[in-house]
């Protein structure tokens, strides 16, 4: 007997016992959509943690040499923006009761690919630091033109060798749980307010200028560039473009990667820069509920 039989006999049998065997929703379809938009209001923390010496995994998101999150700094010196630094992680922490996360220190993921600060409001973006002739990334409006579309590669059972591409970061955390990775975060380099087929050449999609209300953890949190309308924060999502729909322009598509600078703070006072080639970066996404702290003890099955 083979052992495609006897795994087909297996779910015979549980399936004759009451038991189905669960399968994932389709990507695209309504239960997918409504994952999707329940991750979306989820808040996260953000962990970089690069490789262990001994065989180049991802290490251990509990590993002390990977106590490095993402927090929203001080103003850098690029426009209306503010650096991306580094603090020690809350559930590395050894106090019996952790302090809670500070609000510049929890993300939420979009449905379209951005990255956006529960306490600013504001997006990830990509932006050229003239000085050092240098892409870098920091946090300002979230703009169609400089907003980063992000992409995830999740590290099957931790292992490098076995990539498996999920697409946006909200897709890579719309599974229960609490910990999600590891993974390697790329940027998708086309802007996202273009439509672009295989061979590069995009469409110019017109846009209107929207403002979105933002319901983080109170305006008194948000930078003076957020408006505030009515006692909420506004945040501009995308931009209105003169360029009629059909216009036609080349742009470069490759994928491009973040690494911590080397000159930490001193590229036009970011932390974050961008590189074509890959980094042995991994993230971990650590989620946050109201009121509570990242589990510690979860493991990165999800």
């Amino acid at each position: 007997m083979g052992v495609g039989t006897v795994v087909a006999l297996l779910l015979l049998g549980a399936a004759g016992a009451g038991f189905r065997v669960r399968r994932p929703p389709t990507a695209g379809g309504e239960q997918w959509r409504q994952m999707m938009k329940k991750a979306s209001q989820r808040e996260f923390v953000i962990q970089m943690v690069g490789p262990q010496q001994r065989n180049g995994f991802p290490m251990s998101p509990m590993d002390e040499r990977g106590n490095l999150c993402w927090q929203v700094g001080g103003p850098d010196k690029l426009n209306s923006g503010y650096n991306v630094e580094f603090r020690p992680c809350n559930h590395q922490s050894l106090e019996a009761v952790k302090a809670p996360v500070p609000p510049n220190a929890l993300w939420h993921f979009t449905q379209d690919g951005m990255i956006r600060s529960v306490g600013t409001g504001m997006c990830l973006r990509k932006m050229k630091c003239k000085e050092y002739n240098t892409e870098v990334v920091d946090v300002g409006p979230c703009m169609a033109h400089t907003s980063i579309n992000f992409i995830v590669e999740k590290a099957v059972g931790g292992n490098p060798d076995r990539m498996q591409d999920l697409g946006s970061p909200l897709a890579g955390v719309i599974d229960p749980g609490t910990l999600f990775g590891p993974f390697k975060l790329k940027i998708s380099n086309r802007p996202s307010d273009l439509k672009c087929d295989r061979s590069g050449t995009c469409e110019k999609i017109k846009q209107q200028k929207r403002w979105e209300p933002y319901f983080g953890h109170g305006v008194t949190r948000q930078p003076a560039t957020v408006p505030v309308v009515n006692g909420k924060a506004f945040v501009p999502e995308s931009i209105v473009t003169d360029l009629s729909p059909d216009t036609l322009v080349n742009v470069d598509t490759r994928i491009l990667h973040l690494m911590r600078s080397p000159l930490d703070g001193v590229m036009c006072g970011t932390s974050l820069e961008v590189t074509a080639g890959d980094t042995d970066l991994f993230f971990y996404f650590h989620q946050e509920s109201a009121g509570s702290n990242a589990t510690a003890n979860a493991t990165a099955s999800h």
